[in-house]
C-alpha cells in the first residue's frame, strides 16, 4: 500500500468541542497508521502555542498551524509566515480606538489585550489559561513585543469595527466566523496550502492525501486533499463536499474511517 499523508483538524475532529478531550481510539488509530508507514499531521487554525500537551505528546509527524502560516515537520520549522511588524503596530494602535479585542496568535505566545471587552475573548482566555499555554498581555503602553502569524478580531458591533476591517483588506483573508468574530489570515494561506506545502516538500503525490475535519472551516482541506472525511458530529451540509462521513468524534470516528480506508 502506498504511503499516505493524513491530516487532522483538532476541534471537533481530534478533540471534543465540549471539553477538549481527545478520544483514545483516535490516538491509537494514528499510532497504528504510522506503524504501517503513513505520516500523520495536525492541520489546524490554532496557533502553534495552543496545541494541547496531549496532542504534542502523541507523536504526530508534523504540525501545520495557524491555517498554513506555520509548518513544522519532525521538529523542524519549514515555514513561518509572520505578519509585517509595522502593519501590526499600526493596527494595534488603531484598535485601541474601538470597542473590540484583537487576539494575536504567534509562535511564542497568544497576545491578549489587558482590558478585554468581548465575551468571546474572555471565554477563550478562561478556556486556555488553565492549560498553561503561553499568554502575553498588552495595552496602550506595552505592545511592541507582539509577533503574530494570524489574529482574531472580536467585537460587539460589526459597524463599529469597519475601519479596522478596511485596514485588513488586500492583506488578509478576512473570514466572518460569527456575528462577533473575524479570523484574519495572511492572503495565500489556508489549511489547503499547508497540505500542498508539505506534500511538495516530501516529494509525494496529492492523490496520497487524506483530510479529516468537521466544519466549514475545514473546506480548504476538503477541497485540496484527494480523500476527505467529515466526522459524524460534523456539519450536515458538508456531505456533498467530502468522500464520506464517519461516526462521531467520540464514537471512534477516526478509527472507523481508517479501517474503512484500509490504513490500519
Amino acid at each position: 500500500m502506498n504511503r499516505k499523508l493524513i491530516f487532522f483538524d483538532v476541534d471537533g475532529t481530534l478533540a471534543s468541542l465540549k471539553d477538549c478531550t481527545v478520544n483514545e481510539s483516535a490516538l491509537k488509530a494514528i499510532k497504528m497508521a504510522q506503524a504501517n508507514g503513513h505520516l500523520c499531521f495536525i492541520n489546524t487554525g490554532r496557533g502553534p502555542t495552543t496545541i494541547d500537551r496531549e496532542l504534542r505528546e502523541a507523536g504526530f509527524d508534523g504540525y501545520l498551524c495557524g491555517c498554513g502560516t506555520n509548518i513544522v515537520y519532525h521538529g523542524e520549522t519549514l515555514y513561518d509566515k509572520q505578519i509585517d511588524h509595522d502593519f501590526l503596530m499600526d493596527f494595534v494602535r488603531e484598535s485601541f480606538k474601538y470597542n473590540a479585542d484583537v487576539l494575536f496568535e504567534g509562535t511564542e505566545a497568544t497576545y491578549y489585550p489587558v482590558h478585554r471587552v468581548s465575551s468571546q475573548a474572555k471565554f477563550l482566555l478562561e478556556k486556555y489559561e488553565p492549560k498553561g499555554f503561553p499568554n502575553v498581555f498588552y495595552d496602550e503602553n506595552n505592545y511592541e513585543m507582539i509577533k503574530a502569524n494570524k489574529f482574531g478580531l472580536y467585537h460587539t458591533s460589526e459597524k463599529e469595527v469597519e475601519p479596522l476591517v478596511e485596514m485588513m483588506k488586500g492583506k488578509f483573508e478576512i473570514i466572518w466566523r460569527d456575528s462577533t468574530y473575524y479570523e484574519n489570515i495572511p492572503l495565500g494561506h489556508s489549511k489547503g496550502t499547508a497540505i500542498k506545502y508539505i506534500t511538495n516538500y516530501l516529494g509525494m503525490d496529492m492523490k496520497d492525501t487524506i483530510a479529516f475535519g468537521d466544519s466549514f472551516n475545514d473546506m480548504p482541506m476538503f477541497e485540496t486533499a484527494h480523500t476527505s472525511v467529515v466526522m459524524g458530529n460534523g456539519e450536515k451540509e458538508l456531505d456533498e463536499y467530502v468522500t464520506f462521513r464517519t461516526t462521531d468524534e467520540q464514537e471512534d470516528g477516526i478509527l472507523n474511517a481508517m479501517k474503512r480506508l484500509e490504513l490500519i
